[in-house]
């Protein structure tokens, strides 16, 4: 995601998954002014929080994703 710093991005995480983000780690890049995120969100299914981090998120670019669990899209 294209930032500076990482708190605006951090907000709009949050906002975007409220209390189904269980966990984040952040990585700085200041080279390309990017903030990388890796996450792990519960109680949702995976096409849900692609959907939330979209609409939220706009300038970001979602990269691997693995689903956990039981919580897979439908086919």
């Amino acid at each position: 995601m294209p930032a500076g710093s990482s708190s605006i991005a951090r907000r709009a995480l949050h906002s975007a998954l409220g209390d189904d983000l269980r966990l984040y780690v952040v990585t700085i890049d200041k080279l390309r002014e990017s903030v990388t995120f890796r996450l792990e969100v519960e109680s949702r299914p995976l096409d849900a929080v692609i959907a939330a981090l979209t609409r939220s998120l706009s300038q970001a670019t979602i990269g691997a994703v693995r689903a956990k669990g039981g919580h897979h899209s439908a086919p």
